[in-house]
């Protein structure tokens, strides 16, 4: 139909700003309250005079990994979280199943 003309939007105005609105009010509070305070700890935790220090090093994990006891404790969680998963995916999936035939 090349001679028909194309209707114009019906949608009101204020739907484009609360759709755009949907999107930046959950973005600024991520902002805020995650990841302000994610990057305020990782260059606290990479400063070596703590709060005061301005610049950035890695003596710290030099430190951490350096020591045995530091080492033990992220082995034993990283071999936790990861028996965990696996125990978890192992028992979730045959319940998920049943649930899903039979419920």
């Amino acid at each position: 139909m090349a001679g028909q003309r194309r209707l114009s939007s019906t949608r009101p105005w204020w739907t484009s700003i609360s759709s755009g609105l949907l999107v930046a009010l959950p973005l600024l509070f991520l902002l805020i309250f995650y990841f302000y305070p994610l990057t305020a700890i990782l260059s606290l935790s990479f400063s070596p005079d703590g709060p005061s220090g301005g610049w950035i090093s890695f003596e710290v994990l030099e430190t951490l990994f350096g020591t045995s006891r530091h080492l033990r404790t992220i082995y034993f969680t990283t071999w936790q979280a990861a028996l965990s998963t696996v125990l978890t995916v192992v028992l979730a999936l045959p319940g998920a199943y049943v649930f899903a035939r039979y419920a």
